[in-house]
């Protein structure tokens, strides 16, 4: 069992489990979901089960599959995650969590009936309280819903409680793929009103080719296991390192003026030179500058570099303080 300490709330841990049998006995508050992105909807899902976790002694805690069930039963449909599990991890033990059940997601979990599966789940965890989401299915060929959670209240011992987590933005619902969608578009601010802080990448700065360097802007390579990427361009961005925030610039893309090929997240610090190679950082999405494009030679390349970062110079946006409780993932 692994230790996640979260940042705020007073909690002492999070406990991550990954086997069922750790948690016999716990009374459990418990909500079931993938929880891409622990956005605003989901927070506030969390925040009313923490009220009624508290009022009767519950742990809260949450139960999602990993991988995701479709990366299993249907990968050419999956969703491109927008957190990482560790980066959910992290989320969740921020707003209050306790307890995280990864359950491993196989073929063969998929084959139990509903019923089967409710067996096994209540074998040995203590559910006082569950929630789940209204298109929430689970089973073979997804058979068991909602209605059958709220049949079998009685048999398994647990309260069903239907909780609101339909957030709105301008006047649509909150969801994981509305907010990947955003990201995927470049629409950093907008993803970051919905999911209630700014978009963010944890990961380990790598070598690259000091393309940057030699241009006369060093940079830092940010290698993650990301699946959903910002739109390729130029973004104004945050790094924090080292319990520190820096101003930086960002580019997601793949060169174009040097022919090159996969996808590079390389962030220029502003005003600052530090060595970052082999550092655990936190990149922070703040504002979309322009698309990645292709230059006719180096001279304009670097003469863009420059009116960009002037452009990043004359924003007026904060350090995000908000996020600084990712410096535990460091």
């Amino acid at each position: 069992m692994r230790l996640c300490r979260p940042a705020r709330l007073g909690l002492d841990f999070m406990e991550i489990v990954n086997n069922l049998d750790q948690l016999k006995g716990q009374p459990l508050a418990l909500l079931i979901g993938n929880f891409d992105g622990v956005h605003l909807g989901h927070q506030s899902v969390i925040h009313q089960v923490l009220e009624l976790a508290q009022g009767h002694q519950w742990i809260p805690a949450v139960l999602s599959f990993d991988p995701h069930p479709r990366k299993i039963l249907a990968p050419g449909s999956a969703p491109r995650l927008i957190q990482t599990l560790e980066e959910k991890q992290a989320l969740l033990a921020h707003h209050g969590i306790q307890i995280m059940i990864n359950l491993p997601f196989t073929r063969e979990l998929a084959q139990l009936e509903p019923r089967a599966f409710m067996d096994l789940l209540t074998a040995s965890v203590s559910i006082r309280m569950l929630s789940v989401g209204q298109a929430f299915r689970f089973g073979l060929n997804r058979a068991g819903g909602v209605d059958d959670l709220r049949a079998w209240q009685n048999h398994y011992g647990y309260a069903l409680f239907d909780l609101a987590e339909k957030v709105h933005d301008h006047g649509q619902i909150i969801s994981s793929s509305r907010i990947r969608k955003e990201i995927e578009l470049g629409h950093v601010r907008e993803a970051a009103a919905m999911l209630g802080r700014p978009v963010f990448r944890i990961g380990q700065v790598g070598s690259n080719y000091r393309i940057g360097r030699r241009l006369g802007f060093p940079t830092a390579n940010l290698q993650s296991s990301h699946e959903c990427f910002p739109r390729f361009g130029v973004y104004a961005s945050w790094l924090l390192v080292d319990g520190n925030f820096y101003s930086a610039i960002t580019n997601v893309g793949q060169r174009p003026t040097f022919e090159g090929s996969g996808i590079q997240v390389e962030s220029h610090l502003i005003n600052h030179e530090i060595d970052l190679y082999d550092k655990r950082v936190a990149l922070i999405f703040s504002d979309f500058h322009r698309p990645e494009q292709r230059f006719p030679d180096v001279d304009q390349l670097k003469l863009q570099i420059a009116a960009d970062i002037t452009w990043r110079q004359q924003l007026n946006d904060p350090a995000p303080e908000g996020l600084r409780f990712l410096q535990t993932l460091l």
